[in-house]
């Protein structure tokens, strides 16, 4: 499925390049490692909709390097129909058959949008959702809002643990199902919604945006976030020291095909914090 889907295997592979680049001491594989086995204790698992949604940090990751190395430079084009041309919003008349579109490496890389956008953070999106969970259960818990914020904040701060029902009693349909009428406000409750790989956004086009956006992003979402968490729990691979910069062909945007990863097949699956890896788990901030 993957060989026919050129775009998947393009971003696959800028995921891991982003992983193993990152410095080893920040765990990064490991921890997308942990939470692929906390999710997938049998082969049938794979195939369960609901095993998918569980991937917060997986999904996050293949989102954050959507984000920080895009498909295209531009994106969201669309064609000048009106015989007469149309007028911008700034005054400048745009011709009949003029293509325009938006900059989504600009898009990607403003800080009104992402927080120091230029460095790489693969657990960007994943983190507010843990934070909101580690919040509800605080609250369940009986603690006041003060407390119950401080203590999420601190733990996703240290560890951005993977949240189970048997490691921290946190019901994971918080993680993994649309946040409705739980979050403050309908910002706040936007904002998690929309941080999904398959989400579109006027600061995420990676899949358009629209009725025109790609109808098969929930697909794509899925074999990639398969892909990354079977290699995770299979493999070994050693990590690079510097990440390959990326080849521009036209508007396309790649990684460079002459890179070569050291991987080794696991003797045993990996299980949970048992993983057979060489770096601790991170503390990610």
């Amino acid at each position: 499925v993957l060989g026919a889907t050129h775009t998947s295997i393009v971003i696959t592979t800028a995921v891991f390049l982003d992983l193993l680049s990152s410095p080893p001491e920040l765990g990064y594989y490991e921890a997308i490692t942990e939470e692929a086995a906390s999710v997938f204790h049998k082969e049938e698992d794979f195939w369960e909709l609901k095993s998918l949604y569980k991937l917060t940090r997986i999904d996050s990751a293949i989102r954050e390097s959507m984000r920080h190395s895009p498909l295209s430079g531009r994106g969201i084009m669309k064609e000048v129909v009106q015989p007469n041309g149309i007028t911008l919003p700034s005054g400048q008349e745009v011709p009949f058959g003029v293509w325009l579109g938006v900059s989504i490496s600009g898009i990607s890389q403003d800080e009104r949008y992402y927080p120091d956008p230029h460095k790489y953070d693969p657990f960007r999106f994943s983190r507010a959702r843990t934070e909101f969970a580690l919040l509800e259960r605080n609250k369940k818990n009986g603690n006041d809002n003060n407390t119950a914020t401080t203590t999420a904040t601190a733990a996703t701060t240290a560890t951005d643990k993977v949240i189970t029902n048997d490691k921290n009693g946190v019901d994971v349909d918080s993680l993994t199902e649309p946040i409705i009428g739980k979050a403050d406000d309908t910002a706040d409750r936007n904002k998690l919604n929309g941080s999904w790989l398959s989400t579109t956004s006027e600061d995420f086009g990676a899949f358009g945006l629209g009725r025109h956006s790609c109808p098969g992003r929930w697909f794509a979402s899925h074999i990639m976030k398969m892909t990354v968490a079977y290699i995770a729990l299979n493999y070994e691979i050693q990590p690079i020291h510097d990440r390959p910069s990326n080849l521009i062909i036209g508007d396309l945007i790649i990684p460079p095909r002459n890179v070569t990863i050291r991987v080794r097949r696991r003797k045993t699956l990996a299980q949970g914090h048992d993983a057979h890896s060489h770096t601790q788990p991170a503390e990610l901030s």
